[in-house]
């Protein structure tokens, strides 16, 4: 009976891991909806200022330079909701390694109770 002792805190680690990844994944969609919308406040502000400068008779040469110039802000908070985003799917994958991980010690431990 002592070894099936053994298995009880590696399901119990599993368990945990799984509702961390359950914690995570609903993370991710409510990220992926705010990168999504940042993005669109980036690209509308980005436009709006190409058409002002446009629209004001700037050298076609230089309008896409001053409306990048002008959107920066917008692209920088957009770029790091990105950055957010992929550590959210990174740290996803890092928590479904160890899942599987957690997994193979439990079938190891089973199969060392059933022989013995």
């Amino acid at each position: 009976m002592q070894d099936f002792q053994d298995i009880l805190p590696l399901k119990k680690g599993y368990v945990e891991k799984l509702k961390e990844l359950e914690i995570e994944t609903n993370k991710l969609a409510g990220l992926s909806k705010d990168v999504a919308e940042k993005e669109c406040m980036y690209r509308e502000s980005k436009a709006k200022a190409y058409l002002k400068l446009l629209a004001d008779d700037q050298k076609v040469t230089v309008i896409s330079t001053l409306a990048a110039g002008k959107t920066a802000e917008h692209r920088l908070v957009f770029k790091i909701a990105e950055g957010v985003l992929r550590a959210a799917r990174e740290n996803i994958k890092r928590i479904h390694s160890n899942v599987e991980a957690y997994r193979t010690l439990i079938s190891i431990a089973k199969a060392e109770v059933n022989i013995r």
